[in-house]
């Protein structure tokens, strides 16, 4: 009985160091080994869909590292901030507009672009809404960057 309590602890010794040094996990739709993560152009105006196939909303990244959100049929941004994009991921803050309640620090998630899709994966976001808002798969709108 000595014996099986001495393995059981050093099993579980040993699950909790090596679940330590396993790092940040990949999110879950984009792999590094997909070549996908790190190609990604943000450039340009991208929009999501709903069920009827309706414009829902639409985002605008521009060269300036901002970015512009509109909800469907809204002539005026409801939301802007700024961004950053490094090796297949991106950051972003709500800097002014209908901003939710505690979402003042910035999101992080990986991208990654599929032809005309940019698929954006959570990797830490304190804001929910946000979060929800962000992740997913964008389609490319108007005249492409060469």
């Amino acid at each position: 009985m000595r014996l099986l309590r001495m393995n059981v602890l050093v099993v579980l010794t040993a699950l909790t160091l090596g679940a330590g040094c396993l790092g940040d996990p990949i999110p879950q739709g984009l792999h590094v080994d997909s070549q996908i993560v790190g190609r990604a152009d943000v450039l340009g105006e991208w929009v999501r869909f709903n069920e009827l196939g309706e414009e829902e909303y639409r985002i605008v990244f521009n060269e300036r590292r901002s970015f512009d959100i509109y909800y469907y049929r809204h002539r005026r941004a409801v939301v802007w901030g700024m961004y950053e994009k490094e090796d297949g991921k991106l950051s972003v803050r709500y800097l002014g507009g209908d901003i939710p309640f505690g979402c003042g620090e910035p999101g992080r998630y990986t991208i990654g672009n599929v032809e005309d899709e940019l698929l954006v994966s959570l990797v830490s976001d304190p804001c929910q809404t946000r979060a929800q808002f962000f992740q997913g798969v964008w389609q490319r709108s108007g005249p492409q960057r060469k």
